[in-house]
């Protein structure tokens, strides 16, 4: 039987309490190209971070999409800013305002 590739949220939670960066990178390797034209997806994964309580991933998320220069939303932001806040970082998600104003 033919294997079909995890979904985003799946893979990137499977990575474990603490991925590195190329780890996080690897796993959106082919998604990214997909979330410039449908950035709902990138919202979708997001928000499953934000509810998994997984800011440091959704953080790492955050500098795949600038690196690959994809396009960032408010909505992007306000999913990454609550990842921080449901897991009481708020420092971290008060820092996500300058990002928003960029």
């Amino acid at each position: 039987p033919v294997r079909m590739p995890r979904s985003a949220p799946h893979g990137l939670l499977a990575l474990g309490p603490a991925p590195a960066q190329d780890e996080v990178d690897a796993v959106l390797a082919h998604e990214l190209e997909k979330w410039r034209s449908r950035p709902k997806k990138a919202t979708a994964v997001l928000s499953q971070l934000a509810r998994r309580k997984r800011p440091d991933i959704a953080l790492q998320v955050l500098s795949s999409m600038r690196s690959k220069h994809v396009e960032l939303s408010v909505v992007h932001c306000n999913a990454i800013i609550s990842a921080c806040a449901k897991a009481g970082l708020w420092r971290k998600a008060l820092g996500l305002l300058g990002v928003m104003a960029d």
